[in-house]
């Protein structure tokens, strides 16, 4: 069907890698797929049989994952202290004179260190805990989930 061959073509097209090679069915077909875009991550894949009365076969998974600890503390910006008032006082420069003579590059070399030095001068940090994801979900694994989302969203 033109939605199979249009699936085939997302698979192929971002270097994907299908990993399920025997029948997953009661049927003798395929459905069950387990797509990677790392397959020497997936090491064996094994088929464990027929659990209930499911007409599916369970697929047992084996794969290498390198656990990174994630800091579930961290230093951010409290904006809601931040002394304002200071900040524009800070940043009420005679921008033309700063950059005479100077390339874009220089302008915003010169205007990103004052901004910086201005936030860090008036903007206090605190110590923020992150227990809404777990370790494992790092932020390159919540962009791939995203990405796996949209990919499903268009594919419908």
């Amino acid at each position: 069907s033109k939605k199979s061959e249009a699936f085939l073509e997302t698979i192929q097209n971002n270097f994907l890698t299908q990993h399920v090679n025997f029948p997953t069915h009661i049927s003798g077909t395929m459905p069950d797929l387990v797509i990677t875009n790392i397959p020497e991550k997936v090491y064996e894949i094994e088929d464990c049989g027929h659990i209930g009365k499911s007409d599916h076969n369970c697929i047992l998974i084996s794969y290498r994952n390198q656990t990174r600890i994630k800091e579930t503390k961290r230093l951010v910006y409290n904006w809601s202290r931040a002394n304002t008032d200071k900040m524009k006082e800070d940043l009420q420069i005679n921008w033309n004179s700063e950059f005479r003579d100077k390339d874009a590059n220089e302008c915003w070399n010169i205007f990103h260190e004052k901004y910086n030095r201005t936030i860090e001068e008036n903007v206090p940090k605190k110590q923020i805990t992150s227990d809404k994801q777990p370790l494992w979900m790092t932020t390159k694994l919540i962009r791939q989930i995203r990405k796996k989302r949209r990919a499903w969203t268009r594919y419908k």
